[in-house]
């Protein structure tokens, strides 16, 4: 028999969804933009509502990527209107965040031209992290 479809709450609604993972546990982990709050719904196998949190990504939630590190899982989520990554626990305990890259320049006629100039303009969609483990 195959998985079921996510059941969620009453009242509780998925807005445009745009990352899903499964943990090691073969949880399923959804980001998505919901009008009704929390930005990450976390479902059994079955389909079976588990938890939700997030309500702080909501309104920008995109990125999501699960990663292994030390013999634990985290989500790196990337919400576009917040300008910042964050790296956290499954059930959603902020462990590092990361502002924009102030240092991330551009070479134009020898010169080095900074990438951001302000804050706003770091719209991060996506996390993209090395194979090898740990980046920092």
């Amino acid at each position: 028999m195959g998985r079921q479809l996510a059941k969620l709450p009453e009242g509780k609604r998925f807005g445009e969804t745009h990352a899903v993972v499964e943990t090691a546990d073969k949880n399923i982990c959804i980001h998505n933009a919901s009008p009704t709050g929390d930005s990450t719904c976390v479902f059994d196998p079955d389909g079976n509502f588990i938890s939700s949190w997030g309500k702080q990504f909501s309104g920008g939630a995109h990125g999501m990527d699960l990663r292994k590190e030390d013999g634990k899982e985290y989500l790196y989520l990337a919400p576009t209107s917040m300008h910042k990554v964050f790296k956290t626990t499954l059930d959603g305990q902020v462990l590092m965040t990361l502002d924009f890259p102030k240092q991330a320049c551009d070479v134009k006629d020898g010169h080095l031209i900074p990438d951001y100039t302000d804050e706003k303009k770091f719209v991060p969609t996506f996390i993209a992290l090395p194979d090898t483990g740990d980046f920092m």
